[in-house]
């Protein structure tokens, strides 16, 4: 239920975003494999760009390559990698060969999220002047994978999103002061860097000057 990839409601949809690897006089007998791709004109899946879907009815583990896959980057489906089943947890893919490794009588399913998360950042001027002001921070990160991590920073100080913070101007001084009800950051210059990161690794980082009046 994670991907309407699964849900295609069109003829012409199958056709275009459906393929089955395991085929021809060739095949190895009791596995099925079976890749969706979100290549169409629209996107169909904000998430996954490609699903490939294994289907071992055999009672041995097996081994398929998809060798146009080699080089792409394909994890277990988090569902899968998270659940209590040992088993399933066990199928492996090999980025340089583009190889999948499957248990006996297992369904395995792995994805590749080359989406990179989109993040807003801003500093909000508070009060304060030229020299010493007060900025409340601003930033969010908008992407489906509920696994996805934020991170923010002035100069390297960590900060939270509808934090206050106060920026001093110090020719000297490059430290923060940690108060009851707000962070100081002493420096030269400031820059907000907000990075939200997904599980499949992919990063959008944002950087923001505040803007002193």
């Amino acid at each position: 239920a994670s991907s309407e990839l699964f849900r295609l409601t069109s003829e012409a949809e199958v056709m275009d975003l459906v393929a089955f690897h395991n085929t021809g006089a060739g095949q190895i007998p009791g596995l099925i494999v079976m890749s969706l791709n979100d290549t169409g004109a629209s996107e169909i899946d904000p998430v996954y760009d490609s699903i490939v879907t294994l289907f071992n009815a055999s009672d041995e583990p097996q081994i398929f390559t998809i060798s146009e896959l080699a080089g792409q980057a394909f994890d277990l489906h988090p569902i899968l990698a998270n659940s209590n089943d040992i088993v399933v947890r066990s199928a492996t893919y090999d980025k340089v060969s583009g190889t999948f490794v499957v248990p006996a009588r297992t369904t395995a399913v792995f994805t590749n999220d080359v989406t990179p998360p989109v993040v807003t950042a801003d500093t909000v001027f508070d009060h304060g002047g030229t020299e010493v002001a007060w900025f409340t921070m601003s930033y969010s990160c908008s992407d489906a994978d509920p696994d996805t991590t934020t991170v923010a920073d002035i100069n390297g100080v960590t900060v939270v999103d509808g934090q206050l913070v106060r920026l001093i101007h110090h020719p000297n001084r490059t430290d923060s002061v940690q108060h009851e009800n707000r962070l100081d950051i002493y420096g030269q210059d400031f820059l907000l860097t907000v990075t939200c990161t997904d599980s499949s690794g992919n990063a959008t980082t944002v950087e923001v000057v505040p803007e002193f009046p």
